[in-house]
């Protein structure tokens, strides 16, 4: 006979062995998610698209450069119904100055091209040429702005992982308490008082354990859909990489942070092609000379008098020139805004100038503090333990109470769960200072 609850044990073990097969780990460094996150973000394809919209007014501030060139051809039908005016000399001859051709056809092939125009033209074509050079500067500038995005994820990620360890540790730490408590109360070498506190360390830490459990989902979860992977998988970061130390950072690129800075780039460009788009606003002052050429075959042909039912080529050719006399004074506003604008673009940069400096300095000073951070937090965690084993000789000798000894265990779970945490935040201040100074490559 089969136990009623016999294929409700399989179906759970069916399911446990499903899920295992689902859950994906994938160990990853630091520079894979860098990669990763750069190669399937969002904003970098949009920054590209920048890009390619910058090259197509590229291309077409290069159009008016070009000859105009256009081909017509028309035909006509005309009614007979009109007589054509003769002259005619008695005996000697006769001849219509206006014969009716009905089938008019009208070919033409003309090529214009602008010779001068003040050089419009050409300061249009140099403003763009600038616009496309910040574009890909600033593609550059979100790239550096994703990569710290990543960094902090990343390094949360392995903060809750290695908080996630301690807390493991320290679970392990108090069961033996809780056993050791329980043994000494059995003989009546403990009070149940100190059972219960014991019990209520350990329910405090699950607690912690549950709720340390769940950040650490959600991190993993985010990160992994910021790098374009699976949002099953189980990420494996690299945690020694958090035993390695930075190269001590150099005060001296403060001083050329301002011209590493991809947006300090940009912006210099975009002051170029200010600049270039008011001189091309000046360029209204001056005339326009255009030279042109064409190419006829009609039947008629116009220029042939009179007028013969037959294909006739001719040609014409000419300089256009054209002074919009006007523009002397209609001009002068689309000048002063070109001119206006150039300045607020000169008064931003200045800005972004200091900006830039005091983000640099200030990631300096947050990463040397980080630093001293973590020299403090191992102090501390070895202090801890030292009085931890303090604690636990003394409560062994009965000369201290078992609440004394979970504050010991207490104490270095804390200054362990600060030292981590220290290691982490230095990493990304370290990374924060090298984005400051233009240098997160």
């Amino acid at each position: 006979m089969i136990h009623p609850k016999l294929p409700l044990v399989f179906l759970l073990l069916y399911g446990a062995s499903v899920f295992a097969q689902n859950e994906i780990k994938r160990p990853i460094t630091i520079q894979e998610a860098i990669m990763l996150g750069t190669q399937n973000s969002k904003s970098i394809q949009l920054s590209k698209l920048k890009i390619e919209s910058a090259e197509a007014k590229q291309e077409n501030a290069i159009n008016p450069f070009l000859p105009n060139v256009s081909v017509t051809a028309a035909y006509t039908r005309l009614s007979t119904n009109i007589d054509p005016y003769k002259i005619s000399i008695p005996g000697v001859f006769t001849t219509e100055l206006n014969p009716v051709i009905p089938n008019q056809f009208y070919n033409r092939a003309s090529i214009q091209q602008t010779l001068f125009a003040g050089l419009r033209n050409i300061y249009n074509l140099k403003a763009a040429k600038e616009i496309l050079e910040a574009s890909k500067i600033d593609t550059k500038k979100e790239e550096d702005e994703l990569k710290l995005i990543v960094i902090q994820q990343y390094y949360n990620y392995c903060k809750s992982l290695s908080s996630q360890k301690i807390i493991d540790e320290n679970a392990k730490t108090i069961d033996n308490r809780l056993k050791d408590i329980q043994n000494f109360n059995t003989v009546g070498m403990a009070l149940q008082n100190d059972v219960l506190k014991a019990q209520l360390a350990k329910s405090s830490l699950d607690v912690t354990k549950l709720e340390m459990e769940n950040v650490t989902s959600i991190v993993n979860y985010n990160l992994a859909i910021l790098l374009g992977i699976d949002e099953k998988t189980t990420l494996e970061p690299n945690l020694t990489e958090l035993e390695k130390s930075n190269t001590n950072p150099n005060p001296r690129d403060i001083e050329s942070a301002t011209v590493s800075r991809a947006e300090y780039k940009s912006a210099l460009l975009k002051i170029n092609a200010g600049n270039y788009l008011m001189k091309s606003a000046k360029s209204a002052y001056y005339p326009t000379l255009a030279g042109g050429f064409n190419f006829y075959y009609n039947n008629p042909n116009q220029r042939v008098f009179p007028q013969q039912d037959k294909f006739k080529d001719t040609w014409d050719a000419g300089l256009t020139l054209n002074w919009n006399l006007s523009s002397l004074y209609t001009a002068r506003a689309g000048i002063k805004d070109a001119k206006i604008n150039t300045k607020l673009n000169e008064m931003m940069t200045a800005q972004l100038q200091d900006g830039i400096k005091t983000e640099a300095f200030t990631a300096l000073k947050n990463y040397q503090l980080n630093i001293k951070k973590i020299e403090l937090a191992d102090k501390t965690v070895q202090q801890a333990k030292e009085n931890q084993r303090i604690m636990k000789n003394r409560f062994t000798g009965e000369m201290s109470v078992f609440a004394d000894l979970l504050d010991a265990d207490a104490q270095l779970f804390q200054a362990e769960l600060n030292l981590i945490n220290a290691k982490c935040d230095a990493k990304v201040a370290y990374y924060k200072y090298l984005k400051a100074i233009g240098q997160l490559n």
